[in-house]
């Protein structure tokens, strides 16, 4: 792996693009739930202040130019040197109180990949219409194509072992990242635990990208 940064045992990564409302509590709470870990703000050409925000937060702030969040995963994968890696959007959704348990499966049992799933506690106004049904579907084709079950495919918030990482071979650009993620750790063997987590809705004046 090209490396540039020495980040010790659990980085995390956060791909933003105008996230300047959320990012900086992002951050904060990611320094608090996971004092010992690396944090990576990828700036993915943003328009306004997410990078300044995750500056005085704390976090490492790495532009990332290539256009899309499957090109940033790409680029954080290639040059951050870790054990660990952990993947959560920097749009305030996720709960990073709850890291602890998504990090459990990779970390203590050996899995490649957790997978933080949302369905079992979403708040109100959290998904966009369509949203859950699309992918329930869509992870239910996989589940039996595949035979792994999986629930939540467009989940973005993940943990993935070093082991994994060293053999991704990441071609997509966009937001279709989390299936090629889940995809490839399926056909490479790897085993796969969901999570359920919280899942809140975005804060106010934050959009969806």
């Amino acid at each position: 792996m090209d490396s540039k940064f020495n980040d010790g045992r659990l980085a995390v990564i956060i791909p933003c693009f105008n996230e300047e409302i959320a990012i900086g509590k992002v951050v904060r709470e990611a320094k608090k739930f996971l004092p010992r870990a690396n944090l990576y703000v990828f700036d993915n050409n943003s328009t306004d202040q997410t990078a300044a925000r995750a500056r005085e937060a704390g976090a490492h702030v790495i532009i990332s130019p290539l256009q899309g969040k499957g090109c940033v995963v790409r680029h954080a994968f290639r040059i951050i040197d870790a054990d660990y890696y952990m993947l959560i959007d920097g749009d305030d959704t996720y709960p990073l109180e709850e890291a602890a348990k998504i990090l459990d499966p990779v970390i203590n049992r050996n899995f490649g990949m957790a997978i933080g799933t949302r369905f079992d506690h979403p708040q109100d106004g959290s998904f966009r219409k369509f949203h859950v049904t699309g992918n329930r579907i869509f992870s239910l084709v996989v589940s039996i194509l595949f035979h792994q079950k999986i629930t939540d495919m467009l989940s973005g918030y993940r943990v993935l072992s070093r082991d994994l990482v060293d053999q991704l071979r990441i071609h997509s650009k966009g937001f279709e990242i989390e299936t090629d993620l889940t995809l490839q750790a399926i056909s490479k063997d790897f085993s796969i635990m969901e999570v359920p987590v919280s899942y809140r809705a975005r804060p106010v004046g934050s959009h969806s990208k």
